[in-house]
């Protein structure tokens, strides 16, 4: 993935949709997993939401 996301045609083609490639490995992703996980659930959680 690395090196796909180090490509330039890759980026220039990811770029006008707004995509960033993050490869900062798996230690970072699990922290932003777990971040946003937290984040959505705080939200559902205060709109009242039910599990369907």
């Amino acid at each position: 993935m690395q090196r796909i996301f180090n490509d330039s045609e890759v980026l220039a083609r990811l770029a006008p949709i707004g995509y960033q490639p993050g490869t900062s490995g798996p230690g970072p992703l699990a922290a932003t997993i777990a971040r946003d996980l937290r984040k959505w659930e705080n939200v559902v959680r205060d709109a009242g939401i039910e599990p369907q």
